[in-house]
């Protein structure tokens, strides 16, 4: 359940949110790595960014938001207090699309094979992905 109110991702967005987590497990794995836990909170947390990659000019790439908020300011607004990292595609056709798009930047293949991740969460709504990393299993409320 989203906290963050209207527009709610659609039946077809959540499915394609759940494959993208599988994905992005698989390539954990194929690289001799844990696979990551999907937490609702870092779903929420997520959605916040989604829903301003609309109002934003997204092909600047930022994490800063509209309302001035990085990514663990938004992981905080939502309740998780671990550090938190982010990876945004726009335009992406699919959760394969993201993944590949992700995996040709460096600083997102690091996010997706970085150690000490344990949680994840995405949120996909008009073809703009974002997907939140997680430390630290038990900082979170």
């Amino acid at each position: 359940m989203f906290w963050f109110g209207e527009p709610q991702p659609s039946d077809a967005e959540l499915a394609e949110g759940v494959r993208l987590v599988r994905l992005i497990n698989t390539t954990r794995r194929e690289h001799n790595l844990n696979p990551l836990t999907h937490l609702e909170i870092l779903d929420n947390t997520a959605w916040i960014m989604v829903l301003e990659m609309l109002k934003l000019d997204y092909t600047k790439g930022s994490h800063l938001d509209t309302q001035g908020l990085w990514p663990s300011d938004r992981a905080k607004k939502v309740g998780y207090l671990a550090s938190v990292t982010e990876s945004l595609a726009s335009n992406a056709r699919s959760a394969q699309a993201a993944l590949d798009s992700w995996m040709r930047k460096p600083e997102d293949r690091k996010n997706i094979l970085r150690r000490d991740l344990w949680a994840t969460g995405v949120a996909i709504h008009k073809n703009n992905y974002v997907q939140v990393f997680g430390t630290e299993s038990s900082k979170y409320s």
